[in-house]
């Protein structure tokens, strides 16, 4: 393959009786060139809307309205037919073709930026066939050429996958800002980036939710509290710590949006549609859907069940009021310059009741979340 991943080469595709659409097509890039223009990392974490977001992204980036798959080809002025045009979801088209064959979930498309942080991370696949096709040094390669591909035709760049919250990772290994940054255009600068975060709220619904994703099938509720916590500062922790994620990227020098889905909900937004009006500021209506797109965005990867005996209320409104306290150390951001919190609701009622408590270490926040699981065992244990 060539590493434009099997994309053919623009000419191919010209027909000799389009040279209006050529020199059309070439006005337009120009135009685009001389636009200031932005890259949008969508960061997670995860259990935040991740995949419904990336879908949508992938939807209205490479789909046309009338529903055809675009990224498959470069058909002069077609892209020109899709939701977002001066917008790209720059995956190289050979490891979508890969990553097709790895899940029968029809949203893995949307998920072409996980093998990309996985091989900046430590080279250690989920269980994917690319890593049977390419080294990481050429998986990296063929990103990195997609990327400055798309950004020099004159692209808006979105890259988004929920693995960009190993930034908040204290293992030693944890993913370096540096190392995405080197795999972004090189005729950039820190202002063309803007990061977004999500913060999910009550806070324990995100604890539970990630209990959902990894854990249900194999152990009840207070059990993953217990064997969860063990190793909490390099999993779940990381996970459920949007502030800390918010913080790692704004110290490094770039713009975070963190947005409190709280807020979102009850303004009866689609959080997808709000991160597309309010963030990447395309054309919108007054109550946020992006203007040409006649389909409602979609929702994916929702996850129920697990087992919850002997989990009380009083057990779950203690491990909110930890979490809450974790939040507090990460309260002297709202004043970040660099940083913009949109539809802020839950936050900054959390922010505000913290008072003068400066808030806890994540170590110390699992610890307190194992004492809560090691008390609901007992009572388990007791009946």
């Amino acid at each position: 393959h060539s590493l434009r991943g099997g994309r053919m080469a623009q000419s191919e595709f010209v027909d000799v009786n389009s040279k209006d659409d050529v020199d059309d097509e070439e006005r337009k890039l120009q135009d685009r060139l001389q636009q200031k223009r932005r890259i949008v990392l969508i960061a997670g974490p995860h259990k935040t809307g991740s995949s419904s977001i990336q879908n949508n992204m992938y939807r209205w980036m490479t789909m046309t309205k009338d529903g055809v798959d675009e990224d498959k080809y470069e058909d002069v002025g077609q892209m020109n037919h899709v939701i977002l045009p001066s917008w790209s979801w720059p995956g190289p088209n050979i490891i979508y073709d890969v990553c097709s064959e790895d899940s029968e979930k029809e949203y893995m498309h949307g998920k072409i930026f996980y093998p990309f942080v996985e091989a900046l991370h430590n080279c250690k696949f989920a269980h994917r066939k690319i890593a049977d096709y390419y080294t990481c040094k050429e998986l990296l390669d063929l990103y990195k050429f997609e990327i400055q591909y798309k950004w020099d035709k004159g692209y808006n760049l979105a890259i988004g996958t929920e693995a960009f919250d190993l930034v908040g990772s204290f293992q030693k290994d944890g993913l370096k800002i540096a190392d995405i940054i080197q795999h972004m255009p090189t005729n950039t600068t820190l202002d063309d980036f803007t990061v977004v975060i999500k913060y999910r709220s009550p806070r324990v619904s995100h604890l539970i939710s990630w209990y959902h994703e990894c854990c249900m099938k194999d152990m009840s509720f207070r059990t993953f509290l217990v064997n969860e916590m063990t190793k909490f500062s390099h999993r779940g922790s990381r996970i459920i710590d949007s502030l800390l994620l918010a913080q790692k990227f704004l110290a490094f020098g770039l713009n975070v949006t963190l947005i409190d889905i709280s807020g979102v909900h009850e303004q009866g937004y689609d959080l997808s549609n709000v991160i597309a009006c309010d963030v990447m500021d395309v054309p919108c209506t007054d109550e946020k859907t992006i203007i040409g797109d006649n389909v409602s965005p979609e929702i994916k990867n929702v996850k129920k069940g697990g087992s919850f005996d002997f989990v009380t209320d009083e057990h779950l409104d203690k491990i909110e009021k930890i979490i809450r306290r974790r939040d507090c150390r990460f309260q002297y951001l709202r004043k970040h310059p660099k940083l913009n919190i949109l539809y802020a609701k839950d936050i900054f009622d959390i922010f505000d009741a913290c008072d003068d408590d400066d808030g806890i270490s994540r170590q110390e926040m699992s610890n307190e979340i194992y004492l809560v699981g090691k008390e609901i065992l007992s009572k388990a244990n007791d009946s």
